[in-house]
């Protein structure tokens, strides 16, 4: 993992968790450096095993690395405080008072953003004041980047979590701290793609809950920071500010339920957005289609399938998902057909089926409720047919440990709609038949229903033709 939040919890590389009994207090370092728009104090020391890089190509004694560390949290302030409007850290004193910054070797972390007034016996408490531990040096097998792109989006991401616990510290909402840190870390620093890493992680594994915290599974911390794709989301349909928006809720609110707030107000609902979440995470990389979905779509990596197959006239799967999840699907019909589909759940109220059926230039998007059976329409030979079951259960306690439970069953189907006997199609039709009887002349409109030449032949009431 890259970076940390250190509130009671501690998120540690290799997926440990564990609680401090006790606050912990800033390190004591013998130099420090005042940033140039005074926002903050860089703590740090050329001796011990905390030592920088004496590396000071400007010879003004102060090592390039502290200089680079300040200039990345000054544009962090200017983005996240000035330009997005979000509230100063606690610490800061509403912008009377520097935030500290202490350089020191966290091994294989980048850094850790410290609480230093969090009450032990609370797990939820605003107006958080806390400090920021930043590595000495970026070297070791937990780094995946390093030089100054590393800091600056190390400064982005750690400054977030310190604004984060000014609004509230809420264990439950531990995933949407970092999946919002590494979403802030592009509003910073546009031309870095350091979420692309994170995304790999979310991308191959959409069966992992969105907001499931688990530390005993390999990479799940790390789909965390993948989630950040939501952010993209959000930010894409709602605006930058939606962000902000739901955080300055979160107080009062829990994450999601602010997040269904938001979408509220904008004429939708939670579940609606997930499941439309869900269908544009399919069409991305070589997938990525112009003019839907992310509008960098062809950056992220590929969504992982269930299931790649042919199908000629009927599929049907069993299948079952946990809280906030989708699984994909794909068919392609051998020959040009139309389709039907009807989707069941146990728990009809917790999933939503997506289904995307790709034309050459053409996309039916639907959607269906548990119980429900729709006409996909006429999808053409080898084209994908993409069924996405989601389970948009946003009431689910987060620290389940998911995979311990039963996932909740689904099942959908998937039939070619079968063409009709011709000799049993009408070829046209009269309407408004009148005078009737008549005796010497009558209208009437007649409706040609499919291409055909058509015989007309009038009768009178003796059988004779007139």
């Amino acid at each position: 993992m890259a970076y940390a939040i250190n509130l009671l919890v501690v998120f540690a590389d290799g997926g440990s968790v564990f609680a401090q009994s006790n606050p912990q207090e800033p390190p004591s370092l013998p130099d420090s450096l005042i940033s140039a728009d005074q926002n903050f104090i860089i703590h740090y020391t050329t001796d011990t095993r905390d030592s920088v890089s004496i590396v000071d190509e400007n010879n003004n004694g102060i090592p390039d690395r502290i200089e680079k560390i300040a200039a990345a949290f000054e544009l962090s302030y200017q983005t996240q405080i000035q330009q997005l409007g979000y509230s100063h850290p606690p610490s800061m004193k509403n912008g009377s008072a520097p935030y500290h910054i202490y350089v020191v070797d966290l091994h294989n972390q980048f850094a850790r953003t410290v609480s230093s007034d969090l009450d032990s016996n609370v797990w939820e408490q605003t107006n958080v004041s806390s400090f920021i531990l930043f590595d000495n040096d970026f070297e070791g097998p937990g780094f995946h980047i390093s030089g100054d792109d590393a800091i600056k989006v190390t400064a982005a991401h750690e400054f977030f979590h310190a604004i984060q616990l000014g609004y509230v510290f809420r264990k439950k909402d531990a995933f949407f701290y970092e999946m919002t840190a590494v979403w802030m870390e592009t509003q910073v620093f546009k031309q870095i793609h350091n979420y692309l890493y994170y995304l790999d992680y979310f991308f191959s594994a959409p069966d992992i809950p969105l907001n499931g915290i688990s530390f005993t599974i390999p990479n799940v911390m790390k789909h965390v920071y993948g989630g950040c794709i939501f952010g993209f989301y959000i930010e894409e349909n709602f605006g930058t500010a939606a962000i902000r928006n739901i955080w300055e809720q979160m107080p009062n609110k829990k994450a999601l339920e602010a997040a269904a707030h938001l979408f509220n107000g904008h004429g939708s609902t939670f579940e609606n957005e997930f499941v439309n979440f869900a269908k544009w995470n399919y069409f991305t990389g070589s997938r990525a289609l112009t003019g839907y979905g992310y509008s960098n779509s062809e950056k992220f990596p590929l969504v992982s399938v269930v299931k790649d197959t042919i199908i000629e006239y009927y599929h049907e799967v069993h299948s079952g998902g946990y809280f906030l999840t989708a699984a994909y699907y794909v068919f392609r019909p051998v020959k040009t057909a139309s389709y039907t589909i009807r989707f069941s759940a146990d728990y009809s109220k917790r999933w939503r089926l997506g289904v995307l059926a790709q034309s050459s230039d053409t996309i039916t998007d639907l959607t269906l409720l548990a119980g429900e059976s729709k006409e996909i329409g006429a999808v053409q030979a080898g084209q994908p047919i993409v069924v996405i079951p989601c389970n948009v259960d946003r009431y689910a306690d987060p620290e389940k440990i998911f995979f311990k439970e039963t996932p909740e069953p689904y099942s959908f189907y998937l039939q070619k709609v079968r063409a009709p006997d011709p000799a049993l199609v009408k070829s046209f039709e009269i309407q408004r038949f009148y005078p009737n009887p008549f005796s010497k002349s009558v209208t009437f409109r007649l409706i040609n229903k499919i291409e055909s030449n058509i015989v007309l032949n009038v009768y009178n009431i003796l059988g004779q033709r007139i």
